[in-house]
């Protein structure tokens, strides 16, 4: 959604197991990486049987609407290079 210091972000999150540490980035069309919100799942989850509410989560980014190229969600960065030291995610053109 514009706001007039950028966009805000609502993601219903659901079908989600834990343990996991995640994050939503934004990256603008010029390459700018944001981290727009970060949650954690505890175990067992969200939105799965025996926990069926979902997760509702909030965030922010100072990265206009009209100049954002795409938006990812998943691992936290810090998890995933704890996980796999050196690996840099292929679609940022980092190899």
């Amino acid at each position: 959604m514009a706001k007039g210091w950028g966009t805000q972000v609502t993601l219903d999150l659901g079908r989600m197991r834990g343990p996991l540490d995640c994050e939503l980035v934004a990256v603008s069309k010029a390459g700018e990486r944001w981290v727009v919100t970060g949650w954690s799942v505890p175990v067992p989850g969200y939105g799965i049987p025996g926990h069926p509410a979902d997760l509702l989560v909030r965030g922010g980014t100072s990265i206009p609407v009209a100049s954002l190229g795409r938006v990812r969600g998943g691992p936290a960065e810090r998890a995933r290079a704890a996980a796999h030291p050196g690996l840099n995610d292929p679609a940022d053109g980092q190899e």
